[in-house]
């Protein structure tokens, strides 16, 4: 983060920079998809393909520590906030 912009730094020290506003997701999120696809080409694979919605939905689902946490503030739609207490 710099000035309200996710910085994102490649491999040839490149940087890429997005005003976190317009994500639709949190900082947290989009660690997590980075992360995730920056380290496995197989996902990635998928990623590229007709399963890449579903494949960032599921990376993207928060672990049990995450949810009792309470600091998750995103939900797949078959979960709610009600339903996790």
């Amino acid at each position: 983060m710099h000035q309200g912009d996710a910085v994102i730094t490649l491999k040839n020290r490149q940087e890429i920079r997005y005003p976190v506003g317009y994500l639709p997701m949190g900082m947290r999120q989009l660690e997590r998809i980075l992360n995730t696809f920056s380290t496995d080409r197989q996902l990635r694979a998928k990623f590229s393909g007709p399963e890449a919605v579903s494949t960032a939905l599921t990376v993207l689902e928060p672990t049990e520590e995450e949810r009792s946490g309470g600091s998750w503030t995103w939900y797949s739609s078959g979960t709610t906030a009600k339903n996790l207490q």
